[in-house]
């Protein structure tokens, strides 16, 4: 088949959306096909709104695919609802409007996003196969879309094979996250609520974004070394004696899988809004604060928690069938099923 992706960019450093693209075309064409990517250039919300307005009709034009596939609701406005797949991997943008950090600093930003969003989410509810990344969203769109259940498809999103538990090389109790570092995930209360105790360890920061240069030089017992490639995601994780995720709101939340999957225990916040199934496994703490004063119960928070069975659910976890899969939905819609 031909298959083409559309997607918002191709940066790993603007966060972990731009991996889903990334990994099925090369998971696509190991099984044969040939997949085209059509992203946008240029930084920023004006782009962007060029990009999905028109970019992406300039890109298709006069060219012809068996599937075209928009990796988000945001581009899908130039693609047939009968012949073409849309992914859905979250709807904060409708529920969680008030708790996103993404250049969206002022009321009208905000409105404007939120409706563009909902038209979009609108229009691609009508295709006729949807693809959902987690259980939770796949009934967010049945709730607020009255989408039928049975045009609606759940598959995982995948993680790096070689994330696997290795002999931790770091000398001392490390802490660590991994993520965009800015106000959604909130980074800055994880800090000041590190800094707030006297906890002999370090707190090790991967990740790009707006917060970063305001915390670097913060203090001698944090180091943000900044965007973590993908062959040192492995290294970085074995690094961490405990993962730290204390964002408010997640589609899925895929470091959460990939420490579990180098056998490191998992701390979110108890008001954490992220699915059922990975926080179900992960130790639920009310407060920052209070946890950090808790050396004792942070050097052994291995026995709070299924360690063996987090990994085995996190190499579950699988680019390769998540292109499989991709690639069942993409047949169903060229036979006309």
């Amino acid at each position: 088949m031909r298959i083409c992706l559309i997607a918002k960019n191709l940066d790993l450093r603007s966060g972990g959306v731009a991996r889903v693209p990334l990994e099925l075309k090369r998971g696509l064409e190991k099984r044969g096909h040939k997949v085209d990517i059509i992203t946008s250039n240029i930084k920023g919300s004006v782009g962007y709104l060029a990009h999905i307005t028109a970019g992406i009709p300039l890109h298709l034009m006069g060219k012809k695919y068996d599937i075209v596939h928009a990796i988000t609701p945001m581009e899908s406005l130039w693609v047939s609802k009968e012949k073409g797949v849309v992914t859905f991997l979250d709807f904060m943008m409708l529920n969680n409007w008030q708790d996103i950090d993404a250049g969206l600093d002022k009321n009208w930003k905000k409105g404007f996003g939120v409706g563009l969003f909902s038209f979009m989410a609108s229009w691609a509810s009508k295709f006729n196969k949807i693809v959902c990344i987690s259980e939770e969203t796949k009934q967010d769109l049945i709730r607020l879309y009255k989408v039928k259940e049975d045009k609606v498809k759940v598959i995982r999103l995948g993680i790096n094979e070689d994330l696997g538990p290795q002999p931790k090389l770091r000398d001392g109790l490390t802490i660590g996250y991994l993520g965009q570092v800015d106000k959604r995930k909130r980074v800055d209360y994880l800090i000041t609520a590190f800094l707030s105790t006297s906890l002999d360890a370090t707190l090790l920061i991967g990740g790009e974004g707006s917060l970063r240069k305001q915390f670097v030089n913060r203090s001698p017992r944090i180091y943000l070394p900044g965007f973590i490639p993908e062959n040192m995601l492995c290294i970085f994780y074995n690094s961490l004696d405990v993962f730290i995720f204390p964002s408010k709101v997640e589609g899925y939340g895929l470091p959460i899988v990939e420490a579990m999957a180098c056998k490191k225990p998992v701390v979110v916040l108890e008001d954490a809004i992220i699915p059922k199934d990975l926080k179900e496994r992960c130790i639920l703490v009310p407060s920052l604060r209070g946890f950090f004063k808790d050396k004792e119960r942070i050097t052994n928070l291995k026995g709070e928690i299924d360690i063996e069975g987090n990994y085995k659910f996190a190499k579950e976890h699988s680019w390769e069938k998540c292109a499989q899969e991709y690639e069942e939905v993409y047949r169903e819609m060229k036979d006309g099923r």
